[in-house]
């Protein structure tokens, strides 16, 4: 593990914290590059829609998965 390339770490709903496969380099030039970083870095659970309190139209809320990746040590 390189962490002194800053590699992205994420958790989620309890789960521990894994290492992605992203450094921050590379997630900020997918993420200009308009890739689905949510989608790679959680595995895919049900979307679900709610309504978006200011515009009042209708949102889709993505379901989160866990965190994709190495357990971080």
């Amino acid at each position: 593990m390189r962490l002194q390339t800053g590699t992205i770490v994420t958790a989620s709903n309890g789960q521990p914290f894994v290492s992605t496969e992203h450094t921050l380099r590379s997630w900020l030039s997918a993420w200009l590059a308009g890739v689905d970083l949510f989608e790679e870095m959680f595995e895919p659970r049900p979307s679900r829609v709610g309504i978006n309190s200011f515009t009042k139209q209708p949102l889709v809320i993505k379901g989160q998965g866990k965190p994709r990746g190495v357990a971080w040590p």
